[in-house]
């Protein structure tokens, strides 16, 4: 089954990359309305609701499998500092910041963690699309794309932080000029939705010069619109759900894939073939037994000390065991900020060696 969704044809491997990136963009903001509006009675409609949810929450316990792979190890063993040292760092200092348990401080670091996990879901966005678009159309990611995507990261991190759990942000400025907030964001993604169709209308759909490209403009507008469901759908939990989601599947596809691919997995796959395939199928099973030990570790955590919103703590010990499972999260961005940022030469090699079978991948790698 493995064999026939990574197929080593380069025919075919692009395909159904595309594939399976596209479906776990898109799954979620079909299933989510889906499961709690049609199937809102049923207890097992709301286990599954819930199970999903976690599921693509927990991908952030996929990082730690990057220690372990041949290729980003390269990248982690130059860098020892940032990949040893300053996550240590992370977790020391969010477990001393829940230690002072002040709630003022506390609503203000949860409110700009919110905007760091909306602005973590787009730079995500925008590396799918980079990825995407030279095989979906013709030529790689513009800047203003890249602009307009960002655009849509600024309409979430000002509007995700409000909705979802209104009393972890009462007193602070976001909660002063809600209002205010609500409106401007809603204005902008308006702003930014007609820019983007204006765009691609002139240079996808309907240019004389160029190649009409369907679905690189399709992808465009959804990435650049990614969180419109906050301002249309009541339940809150459901629009959370749906990218949070979406990001979650996003990351699984691109461990496997990385798992299964590799300089030193093509190199046995063309001298050692046997050795290539035991290698591809044992990191696959590593990647996934790591995320699901990280995710049993985080999850315990988080169980020492259930909270009524987040901050609730009777001890120093239980306060300083939420502060650091609360990095981890922290922890994923910082790692996931250096190993995929293709603007340096050991990421890009790493994207290369890991992504090689993409159609026009290694002209896309020059941006």
């Amino acid at each position: 089954m493995l064999n026939n969704i990574f197929n080593p044809l380069p025919s075919n491997k692009p395909t159904k990359f595309i594939i399976l990136l596209l479906l776990a963009t898109i799954i979620p903001f079909i299933a989510g309305p889906l499961i709690r509006s049609v199937y809102s009675g049923s207890d097992s409609a709301q286990h599954i609701f819930y199970l999903v949810l976690m599921v693509g929450g927990y991908h952030q316990g996929a990082s730690v499998y990057l220690y372990f792979d041949s290729d980003a190890k390269k990248i982690i063993n130059r860098h020892k500092w940032y990949f040893y040292f300053w996550p240590l760092m992370i977790s020391a200092s969010i477990m001393l910041f829940y230690l002072i348990d002040n709630l003022w401080l506390e609503s203000y670091f949860l409110q700009s963690y919110a905007m760091l996990t909306i602005y973590h879901y787009q730079k995500q966005n925008i590396g799918v699309y980079s990825l995407l678009a030279p095989t979906l159309g013709s030529g790689r990611m513009m800047p203003v794309e890249r602009g307009l995507i960002m655009g849509g990261a600024v309409v979430g991190m000002l509007v995700f932080t409000w909705p979802i759990d209104r009393s972890l942000f009462q007193g602070t400025l976001l909660s002063t000029y809600k209002d205010s907030i609500e409106t401007f964001s809603l204005t902008l993604l308006c702003v930014l939705t007609l820019y983007t169709v204006y765009y691609i209308s002139k240079n996808y759909l309907f240019s004389q010069t160029r190649q009409t490209q369907y679905a690189r403009a399709a992808l465009l507008l959804v990435l650049v619109t990614f969180f419109w469901p906050m301002f249309i759908i009541e339940d809150k939990q459901t629009a959370f759900f749906m990218y949070a989601t979406a990001h979650g599947l996003q990351y699984y596809v691109f461990i496997a894939i990385a798992a299964f691919n590799g300089d030193k997995i093509q190199h046995l796959l063309n001298t050692e073939h046997l050795k290539g395939i035991l290698l591809r199928y044992y990191n696959l099973i590593l990647f996934i037994v790591l995320t699901a030990l990280s995710v049993y570790i985080w999850k315990e955590l988080y169980l020492l000390n259930p909270p009524a919103i987040f901050n609730f703590s009777d001890t120093e010990i239980k306060r300083s065991i939420f502060g650091l499972a609360s990095s981890i999260s922290l922890i994923h961005y910082w790692i996931d900020g250096r190993i995929w940022k293709i603007r340096h030469n050991d990421s890009r090699e790493f994207m290369r060696s890991k992504f090689k079978f993409l159609c026009n991948y290694s002209g896309n790698l020059k941006s």
